[in-house]
């Protein structure tokens, strides 16, 4: 059998492939929903590019009912608020575009997994993190991330 991802390293563009193609069931042999989170997450941790970044979180985002079950959303929860407390301080461009991804990426996955009725405090902990930004005037960029974050906020409650 054809080795769709290999060891120790992940193809991430053949990983998008397999999954807008409905091919999932062949990466059962490959590596496993823990093995890609875990390298998913360790991307996100220690790579530079901001493009592969936002591509890792969108997939994330759109494949979190197939990759997440309790035990993974907890870990990735945690990941994306240490990654999301990183690029709070790094104030560049292009963490701005990490922060509003992480933002709709978490916002989908609480929606997408209940959290509002099954972990309601991790879920108020996200909506007053959500406010901080809000209440965030001092520089223009910031701009940006509260309009992202007003529109999630918008859809939580909807």
């Amino acid at each position: 059998m054809e080795s769709y991802l290999p060891e120790p390293f992940i193809e991430w563009p053949r990983l998008f492939y397999l999954f807008r193609t409905q091919e999932r069931v062949k990466l059962v042999d490959d590596l496993s929903e823990d093995k890609i989170v875990h390298k998913l997450l360790t991307c996100l941790k220690n790579e530079n590019d901001t493009s592969l970044k936002t591509n890792l979180l969108i997939f994330l985002q759109e494949n979190s009912s197939f990759l997440l079950d309790g035990t993974r959303i907890e870990t990735v929860w945690i990941s994306l608020n240490s990654i999301f407390k990183d690029c709070l301080n790094d104030r560049s461009p292009e963490s701005y575009v990490i922060l509003s991804q992480i933002i709709i990426t978490l916002t989908s996955i609480l929606i997408e997994h209940s959290a509002i009725h099954s972990n309601t405090e991790k879920y108020e902990k996200f909506v007053d993190m959500l406010f901080d930004i809000i209440g965030n005037v001092n520089t223009s960029i910031d701009k940006t991330l509260r309009i992202i974050v007003w529109f999630d906020i918008d859809l939580m409650y909807l």
